[in-house]
């Protein structure tokens, strides 16, 4: 890969964890942790989203039965992945073949993994 190209890469990389930082916050209320974008090749790309539980889902984990509590962390992953999808669509002016979302409860992050 050619060095200039390299640099494209990185750059739009830190807008995509730019722009995520502020979708994140818009949907859930507050900011993640960290937010790391890598392409990993010319067709993927691996998103980590850490800290994306929200105030609503540690209340519900307290209070009601796990099967409410999954039920809204699964539409929450669906919003955010939809959400997601669309601004990496813009962000790269390019469309998205396929988003693989992992959402990982106890460690309280999100992995998204995108083929371009």
């Amino acid at each position: 890969m050619k060095k200039r190209e390299l640099r494209n890469l990185v750059s739009v990389e830190q807008v995509l964890e730019e722009k995520l930082q502020m979708l994140i916050n818009d949907a859930i209320g507050q900011y993640p942790t960290d937010i790391s974008c890598t392409f990993t090749g010319k067709s993927d790309l691996a998103i980590l989203i850490e800290n994306v539980r929200t105030p609503l889902e540690v209340f519900l984990s307290q209070y009601c039965q796990p099967e409410t509590v999954q039920a809204y962390r699964e539409g929450l992953k669906c919003a955010i992945g939809l959400s997601v999808q669309k601004l990496v669509e813009e962000t790269i002016n390019r469309p998205t073949e396929k988003v693989s979302i992992n959402r990982q409860t106890e460690t309280r992050w999100m992995g998204i993994f995108t083929l371009l």
